[in-house]
């Protein structure tokens, strides 16, 4: 994904739940993760576990990653895995709809420094949503 390298960010990544044109039950993912994250991920089923995946597929509005509750231990270990396989520090989570009923979720993270995110908050994000 291009994009990523384009924006300057670490990962970026396109998940769908219900595409129109497979079973509903398979996802379909597009991401510049490493292959060890994706197999880990899959391998420990995070798909339970992961916050991003849980709040980004319900939202009506982009998720910053600051806003989701570590209070819960596996939710901290989850983000504190995906770290170690390159995921980035930072991320918000755009929820993506379709006319047919898919919903997906458009990710992208940064190592950047907190002020660096804020600005790319500020300046950048707009170009992640849909425009009408």
């Amino acid at each position: 994904m291009a994009i990523a390298s384009v924006y300057g960010l670490e990962t970026a990544a396109f998940l769908t739940v219900k595409p129109v044109y497979e079973e509903p039950s398979k996802p379909f993912y597009v991401t510049t993760y490493s292959p060890d994250w994706v197999k880990r991920y899959i391998e420990k089923d995070f798909f339970d576990i992961d916050p991003v995946l849980r709040y980004g597929l319900r939202a009506v509005k982009l998720v910053d990653w600051k806003e989701i509750d570590l209070s819960d231990k596996p939710v901290r270990t989850f983000f504190g895995e995906a770290r170690e396989h390159g995921v980035g520090k930072h991320g918000v989570t755009f929820p993506v709809r379709g006319v047919d009923g898919d919903r997906g979720i458009l990710t992208v993270t940064s190592n950047e420094n907190a002020a660096a995110w804020q600005t790319f908050l500020k300046s950048e994000v707009r170009d992640f949503q849909p425009r009408r």
